[in-house]
């Protein structure tokens, strides 16, 4: 990758990740941008880099996010009717 597409590239990443007033990032929010983009390119980046927990971290959100949308949609069944109450859909 050359220089200049590099460049751009961060330069896109920056107006996608929320900045702080003096406009700095802390290290998990430019993982959690990366991440969110191309998860597996930023597995291969982390492991090159030294910093595979973040890998670890940002899975255990990804699931953690998962069961909480999963246990909304759930909920949402349930008060609606849709979904007799103490049925499970996800396993739990």
């Amino acid at each position: 990758m050359s220089l200049m597409s590099l460049d751009k590239r961060l330069r896109k990443l920056e107006r996608k990740v929320c900045s702080r007033d003096n406009n700095s990032f802390t290290l998990m929010e430019l993982c959690r941008a990366l991440w969110t983009a191309d998860k597996e390119h930023f597995k291969e980046w982390a492991q090159e880099t030294g910093l595979g927990v973040a890998v670890s971290h940002l899975q255990a959100e990804d699931a953690m996010r998962e069961r909480e949308q999963r246990l909304r949609e759930e909920e949402a069944r349930r008060s609606s009717g849709a979904l007799p109450r103490g049925a499970q859909l996800s396993g739990n």
